[in-house]
């Protein structure tokens, strides 16, 4: 059994996975692919991914693999390029709670085609992946609308991260097989939410950004589309996270719960993916800020303090991280 060392990933890489079940054996041999699942490593221990249900981010300690080859991690080999991911994986972010695209849309992926997307408001797997880095100005594909994992694996700008899996201890397998998690709960309030704006405005609405863009032209739904915001447990999830992990929001509880190597080694990881969320979380409350200066719509105030929190949570994690890294310099 084996899990994926945090240590050996960096924001942007992409992970390729394959299990064992009929769809993503199906998957492999109708695209010659030897695996059937992409993610992009987003840093903190979150990738994001278009799954069977839609886009989502997942927790990198819920991936568990059988055998160390069920899992392969990808990177650019221009280093100068990745800090460029992080508008891709930004945008990538708004996306989630959008679909996942028609079977028939999925098949074309399969197709040596250079057509543009039939379906441009819906995901799967490797186009999410794609459009992430073609998002920012990188194309790791010849078409980042129709790929397959094939086609991702064998990028040539792309290079294999050595060493991407490690053993897995009974408590990290543990925690791969459990269902009732956070990831769940962030998962699930999205879909939530955006399913309840598809059903109030009859509009094909499939991500955040979509959501505001309506609202700016229609205000009149701004009282609707906060109650259900607010319903949906999207603006706590910061806080859930936190209850949910409380170790890394303590220094004393971190210490107490890791290992002297690995606290030091997950503070030396996070500690500037930290101050990059907090920039975005800044950026994205003062976003919403503005906007509801413009509008006076409530649903972007709640927006706005649901990114201040988020600034507030990552600042008490940060500290942290400097904590540890000050204990063992």
């Amino acid at each position: 059994m084996y899990v994926l060392d945090h240590t050996k990933l960096i924001t942007g890489d992409i992970i390729l996975i394959r299990t064992w079940d009929k769809t993503c054996v199906f998957i492999r041999k109708e695209s010659n692919s030897n695996y059937s699942h992409a993610l992009v490593y987003m840093g903190d221990m979150s990738c994001l991914e278009s799954n069977a249900l839609g886009v989502a981010s997942q927790n990198l300690q819920r991936l568990g693999f059988k055998n160390i080859d069920d899992a392969k991690v990808l990177r650019l080999d221009d280093f100068a390029e990745i800090k460029k991911l992080r508008t891709g994986i930004n945008l990538g972010r708004s996306k989630v709670g959008t679909s996942y695209a028609s079977r028939h849309e999925v098949e074309r992926s399969n197709l040596d085609t250079a057509d543009n997307a039939m379906e441009s408001n819906r995901q799967f797997c490797t186009r999410f992946v794609a459009q992430i880095y073609s998002d920012s100005g990188i194309n790791i594909v010849s078409n980042p609308d129709y790929c397959s994992p094939k086609d991702v694996e064998e990028s040539d700008i792309l290079f294999e991260v050595i060493d991407a899996l490690r053993p897995a201890s009974p408590e990290e397998w543990e925690l791969t097989q459990e269902k009732d998690n956070i990831t769940v709960v962030q998962r699930d309030a999205g879909y939530i939410f955006l399913n309840v704006i598809r059903t109030i405005t009859k509009e094909d609405i499939q991500s955040f950004d979509q959501v505001e863009e309506y609202l700016i032209k229609n205000p009149n739904y701004d009282q609707e589309f906060n109650n259900e915001l607010i319903k949906s447990e999207y603006l706590n999830l910061g806080d859930l996270e936190k209850n949910g992990n409380p170790s890394v929001y303590d220094l004393d509880l971190f210490l107490k719960t890791y290992h002297e190597i690995y606290a030091l080694e997950l503070s030396q990881q996070q500690y500037y993916d930290e101050l990059n969320r907090i920039q975005d979380f800044k950026a994205a409350a003062d976003k919403y800020k503005n906007i509801f200066l413009k509008t006076n719509c409530k649903y972007f105030e709640s927006l706005q303090k649901c990114y201040i929190r988020q600034v507030q949570l990552a600042t008490e994690r940060i500290a942290v991280w400097t904590g540890t890294l000050n204990l063992f310099k």
